[in-house]
């Protein structure tokens, strides 16, 4: 149960697309009432159980694909799932015939949502072509023409929602990407005043402090005191503004989380990898990650934590103290992260009711 829980979250929003499911009542439903030969209704009843299992695998590489930016690593793992669903689906057709050409649709939504988005509109046409040939040709064509209707026009949908959350992942890549200019042109703006200002100062004691190092040198003591000051203080202003750019390495980040958790006597558990989750959106997830975990070890007095990767975001869940939702007794990281997350086009949440639960999800 516990790893059901952890898999359905993984899929965050993707738990919609289990509706899909449904369909399997279909050919479950011909499968009881039509009459076929024991060996043909044992393959139908294995093809089918072998389309739900594998639309589940496929659905989890779909929580940690990126629409944008797919990766070679996924083209063979797509590859297997495909063929696979073609055997089940050649599986199902000696006790459904024509029937059992619906079931197509689940090899389309793979194809569709786990390649690049002109090979998923190229391999779509070619497998509901061939599809729909091989059973023109196989059965009669009266028998055909209500199951390639349906074929069809679901694939047209899968390929416009396709289209569709490609166009807003991209949007959403490029609103990260201007954010982040933006909060590149400030800092160096902050830095250019912060110098600025500093080194004026600074340059004027000197000058004072070099005409009174003889004629009053307590005076001349006192400027130097303040130039150190002032020479620390800028130091350290440069420092927290330039921190606003040197984001950690999330798998770096990942692993020092992890230790630090485990040095502090909490057991941690993880589901996925930092490669699971888009690379624009890596630079914040290490800030979320490192956030939540410090306050696991340093105020949660938790035994368990649990970190979850996907393409669709962070969750950190530990089991501790929990804070006072009302009074939002949160550390001054985590509230800077949920405003950054939010100039990102991100968001996040924190809960306390039952332990703190930390979700960052990507828009």
């Amino acid at each position: 149960m516990t790893r059901l829980s952890s898999w359905l979250r993984e899929l965050g929003p993707l738990r919609a697309q289990l509706v899909w499911l449904l369909f399997a009542i279909i050919p479950a439903y011909f499968l009881i009432v039509e009459p076929a030969p024991l060996p043909a209704t044992v393959l139908g009843w294995l093809g089918l159980l072998g389309h739900v299992v594998l639309f589940a695998i496929g659905l989890a590489m779909m929580s940690r694909i990126d629409l944008v930016d797919h990766g070679r690593k996924w083209v063979r793992p797509t590859a297997t799932l495909m063929v696979l669903q073609m055997l089940a689906t050649a599986a199902m057709t000696p006790a459904l015939k024509v029937g059992a050409l619906p079931m197509v649709t689940y090899i389309v939504a793979t194809t569709v949502f786990l390649t690049p988005t002109v090979i998923a509109f190229v391999l779509t046409v070619l497998l509901v072509s061939i599809s729909i040939v091989l059973a023109g040709l196989w059965f009669p064509l009266h028998e055909v023409t209500w199951a390639w209707l349906p074929l069809l026009w679901t694939s047209l949908a899968l390929m416009v929602s396709r289209f569709a959350a490609g166009t807003e992942a991209r949007a959403t890549a490029l609103q990260i990407e201007l954010a982040r200019a933006e909060t590149r042109e400030g800092v160096a703006s902050d830095v250019h005043d912060l110098l600025g200002h500093s080194l004026s100062l600074i340059t004027v004691k000197a000058e004072l402090a070099r005409r009174l190092v003889h004629s009053d040198p307590d005076a001349a003591s006192r400027e130097l005191t303040e130039i150190t000051g002032l020479s620390r203080e800028a130091t350290d202003e440069v420092r927290a503004t330039m921190q606003q750019l040197s984001a950690p390495d999330l798998a770096r980040q990942l692993q020092l989380s992890r230790n630090g958790l485990e040095s502090a006597g909490v057991e941690v558990t993880v589901s996925g990898s930092p490669e699971d989750v888009p690379e624009s959106g890596r630079r914040l997830a290490a800030w979320v990650l490192r956030e939540a975990t410090t306050n696991v070890v340093r105020h949660a007095h938790a035994e368990r934590c649990h970190i979850t990767l996907t393409a669709h975001g962070v969750e950190i869940i530990d089991d501790g103290l929990g804070f006072d939702e009302a009074k939002e007794t949160l550390g001054h990281g985590l509230r800077s992260m949920r405003s950054r997350a939010r100039t990102l086009g991100a968001r996040l949440t924190v809960t306390g009711d039952t332990g703190t639960h930390v979700v960052l999800e990507f828009a």
